[in-house]
């Protein structure tokens, strides 16, 4: 009988296994996330008190024109509403100013929430955090949305509990 060396056996055995393993998470199918952006944001609290609070602002601020065009109008003399006209556009600026920092501060933080969401979520689905809107995938995806929405609704949960 022939003198066998196991050692050099168990090595090929190990490598072969390696290469196999190596082959299979080269060509296996990639499953991606998806996500369906409009849904999530519909049913998020936080992004629907956003969306209704920008709008009272806007609303304010056309309330103010239309104060500021009755001001103006009830001006005596051109230079007497020149002057309204010039405060009041400073005075709008100004609001719109601060209407626009405001709507980009809180649309990111609703973002950054779905974004951290997402993330989590895909990771724990697909062992990626990488996720796509779901129009953009045809096939081999996993969805996704309705576990960010429950995610998001447990994060509103436990950020209302600390308060």
């Amino acid at each position: 009988m022939a003198n066998i060396n196991y050692k050099n056996v168990i090595v090929g055995v190990i490598i072969f296994l390696l290469l196999g393993a190596v082959c299979y998470l080269m060509f296996k199918p990639q499953q991606v996330a998806v996500l369906d952006i409009e849904s999530v944001v519909s049913s998020y609290d936080k992004a629907l008190a956003v969306e209704k609070e920008i709008g009272e602002k806007q609303q304010e601020l056309v309330v103010f024109l239309d104060k500021a065009k009755n001001e103006i109008n009830k001006g005596k003399t051109e230079k007497e509403k020149a002057e309204l006209d010039a405060k009041y556009t400073a005075e709008y600026n100004k609001k719109a100013s601060e209407l626009v920092e405001y709507s980009k501060k809180e649309i990111e933080a609703v973002r950054n929430d779905i974004t951290a969401a997402a993330q989590k979520v895909a990771k724990k689905k697909t062992g990626s955090d990488v996720v796509y809107e779901i129009k953009a995938v045809v096939a081999g995806n996993v969805d996704i949305t309705e576990d960010v929405k429950a995610e998001l609704a447990k994060n509103n949960k436990e950020t209302e509990a600390k308060k």
